[in-house]
């Protein structure tokens, strides 16, 4: 029962991360604003494509291959009410974007983004202290995998990969081709599409990296996940 609620309790935040994504530049997710983390930890993400940690830890499959105690479960419901009052922001500033002017998106993408970094950091530094080391570094491998080569260039990992400017800007332009292409999220895809797509961009994005930086990147996604049983 105690699984059940904290799991309830963090699917509106984990959802609202990822939705940020959506409306979120592919410029800003890629290099959050003030140097943070991007969205894509979140994310969205995956985007955050995958939600971040929080959306990992919805997951029955990944929770059980963490190992999850009921203690720490209790200790993540606990995160999940502590995040409620930025989910209640992010769901008001969703509501400006139905009349709002093309200039007055704009700044709200730009106060979207902002606050869609900051959940993300909340989220993920309460889940590391929570997490023993062990579950926390697979979590974010998990998380990793989820999102993609989305989030190579934010800050943490394109430090972890030692990215130059200059292929920070390919890879940048790489993923504002693919927004244009559909990659964003806004057309209805088949999962075989969807497959093919994120396949397509991964060679195109890893194509950038020099051979270490590829093994690197292997090291950091990890292990394959585990099978359902």
């Amino acid at each position: 029962m105690m699984r059940k609620a904290f799991f309830t309790g963090v699917t509106t935040f984990a959802m609202l991360l990822a939705i940020a994504v959506v409306f979120e530049p592919a410029s800003t997710m890629a290099q959050p604003p003030g140097g943070g983390r991007g969205a894509g930890r979140g994310g969205m993400m995956g985007g955050m494509g995958g939600g971040g940690v929080l959306a990992i830890l919805m997951n029955e499959e990944r929770r059980a291959e963490l190992k999850l105690t009921d203690e720490q479960v209790e200790k993540l419901q606990e995160l999940g009410k502590e995040l409620a009052p930025d989910r209640e922001k992010m769901t008001e500033i969703f509501g400006k974007m139905r009349d709002a002017s093309d200039d007055e998106r704009a700044e709200i993408r730009k106060e979207v983004a902002k606050l869609t970094e900051d959940m993300a950091k909340k989220a993920d530094e309460g889940v590391a202290k929570i997490l023993d080391e062990a579950q926390y570094k697979r979590v974010k491998q998990l998380a990793l995998r989820a999102g993609g080569v989305r989030l190579i260039t934010t800050e943490e990992n394109a430090k972890a990969l030692a990215l130059t400017d200059e292929q920070k800007e390919k890879i940048n332009e790489i993923m504002r081709e693919n927004r244009g292409q559909g990659g964003g999220g806004g057309q209805r895809m088949s999962r075989e599409e969807r497959a093919k797509q994120r396949e397509e961009l991964e060679e195109k994005v890893t194509a950038v990296l020099t051979d270490d930086q590829k093994t690197k990147w292997k090291e950091m996604l990890g292990p394959e996940p585990a099978a359902a049983n």
